[in-house]
């Protein structure tokens, strides 16, 4: 039995992590309910990752304001450290980013006269150098498609986006929509710079191919009850021309999934990236074994037709915390009105993760009953965009956009560093001075490693490349136990060791740097 001091979230996730022990590791938290507490206090001795900070994470504040020809590098006072200059006719559209050694990634303002009523349309993804040099241009924008809202760089190199894809009235009541007109659905794309001004798309999903209808039997997608489906979208859900909305997008590397939000939606939610574009259309293969179907969503229960509480009204900048950050594996986005009496708020959800799958119950809303964690901004409500992004020390940089007013704050709900900057801001970033000056503790895949270990996660047999057969490395689980393995034929064998993050190191090269490896059920 559960105490009633342990809040149900939390025990979840610590109920987790020591089913995922030896078997000779469980029987103490076992005997008696004075264990529990022992099971949490472990549990926070293993994360070792402190919940609260009351001063800033420093390092520098990226930003640049829509429709705009500059973007600014600030420092911890709030001045100007670095800045870059657009041409005219280059103008920042909606997200601007940085990657290792302060090249930017940048969606670039256009206009497209087949989506009117459609917001933040880019034309291309740009990188641009520390020098302002601009070293990728990729534009993507016909009569049938567009760029629009977020780009999500990738640790490959590669950059995600999200495109509207326009249908005719004919194709959506074909769909089974009760709208009998032209529609904007949306996709998601992984984009491979292949030289100056071109790129692959090496990975494509479709909205369009993942809808369910109840309504017309004779049209495409019919189903008896669209709340047995919430792996698919209801498109008679508030059917309009813009129709979701996607605003946001993030990349979890460790479970190889994406994560989005929508904004009349009013959901955030969860995919497999593991697929091949052709699983991506179906509902089979990849690493969950349910191809493009949402694995995750979350917000508003009566998108996918069953009762529960919504929470969200609409969202931007979803996240998942990355790995060694306090609540790493949770979620969080920014609510624009989803606070008491319709506030701004930044939520912290568990999601039920299960592997690659999310526990659910068939009827019901996704887990969890509520946030885990809230901070509520408590000036007027912002309703136009809104950006929160997770800060190693636990702390988060909100981004108000309609005044431009971006603040850090802690767990504890003190605010440890601000600045007005005037709108419209869609979201500052924050990074460290390793990360911009490229001198970072771990290095890209494939750029800079110099070996290479895949596919990560595994399920047992790793390949590797760059390392010579014989080569024996570390492999070193979350409490600090070490096992030795050896490189044989190019395989590290991984095999009968429990589920868990292992640190993948070569003892004999310590130039080589260290590799995070998830075994998988």
């Amino acid at each position: 039995m559960k105490p009633s001091y342990i809040c149900d979230d939390y025990y979840s996730l610590a109920w987790t992590i020591i089913n995922s022990f030896p078997e000779n590791m469980k029987v103490p938290f076992k005997v008696h309910e004075m264990n529990y507490r022992l099971m949490v206090v472990l549990i926070l001795l293993i994360i070792s990752v402190p919940e609260v900070s009351s001063q800033s994470y420093g390092g520098f504040t990226l930003y640049s304001k829509m429709n705009s020809t500059k973007a600014y590098l600030l420092d911890s006072a709030g001045t100007v450290y670095h800045e870059w200059t657009f041409p005219s006719n280059r103008r920042t559209s909606y997200s601007t980013y940085m990657e290792p050694g302060g090249t930017l990634v940048r969606s670039v303002s256009g206009t497209n006269s087949s989506f009117w009523g459609a917001a933040a349309l880019s034309v291309a993804v740009q990188k641009v150098d520390w020098d302002g040099n601009v070293v990728w241009y990729f534009p993507y924008s016909t009569a049938d498609y567009v760029l629009h809202h977020d780009i999500c760089p990738m640790p490959n190199g590669n950059v995600l986006v999200t495109a509207y894809e326009r249908m005719t009235a004919q194709q959506v009541t074909q769909a089974g929509c009760t709208l009998n007109s032209t529609m904007y659905f949306e996709k998601i794309m992984e984009v491979q710079p292949t030289g100056a001004s071109t790129g692959n798309i090496v990975w494509e999903w479709r909205v369009f191919d993942h809808l369910v209808q109840d309504v017309d039997p004779t049209k495409d997608n019919y189903v008896t009850n669209t709340a047995d489906h919430p792996h698919k979208f209801n498109v008679n859900y508030n059917p309009k021309r813009d129709w979701m909305h996607i605003n946001s997008l993030d990349y979890n590397p460790v479970l190889d999934q994406i994560l989005f939000s929508a904004r009349y939606m009013g959901e955030v939610y969860v995919i497999d990236k593991s697929t091949t574009t052709a699983q991506a259309a179906g509902n089979t293969g990849g690493n969950s074994g349910k191809g493009g179907g949402l694995l995750y969503r979350w917000g508003n229960p009566e998108a996918f037709g069953v009762t529960g509480t919504r929470f969200i009204d609409m969202a931007h900048d979803v996240h998942i915390i990355p790995s060694g950050f306090p609540k790493a594996g949770l979620i969080s986005f920014f609510n624009n009105k989803g606070g008491a009496a319709g506030k701004t708020c930044v939520d912290i959800i568990l999601p039920p993760v299960n592997g690659y799958l999310f526990n659910h119950t068939p009827g019901t809303s996704f887990a969890p009953a509520t946030y885990t964690w809230r901070h509520t901004y408590s000036g007027n409500p912002d309703n136009y965009m809104g950006g929160a992004q997770p800060l190693e020390n636990g702390n988060f940089l909100v981004t108000l956009p309609s005044s431009g007013h971006i603040y850090e704050v802690d767990s504890s709900d003190n605010v440890v560093w601000s600045v007005t900057l005037g709108g419209s801001i869609p979201k500052a970033r924050r990074y460290s001075k390793p990360w911009v000056e490229n001198t970072l503790g771990f290095t890209l895949p494939e750029k800079q490693q110099g070996w290479r270990l895949y596919p990560n996660p595994t399920n047992g047999a790793a390949n590797v490349t760059g390392l010579e057969d014989g080569t024996t490395v570390h492999v070193t689980d979350m409490i600090g136990k070490t096992r030795m393995r050896t490189v044989q034929s190019g395989i590290l064998d991984l095999s009968g060791m429990p589920p868990g993050i292992y640190l993948v190191t070569i003892p004999d090269n310590p130039s080589l740097k260290g590799v995070k490896v998830m075994v998988r059920p």
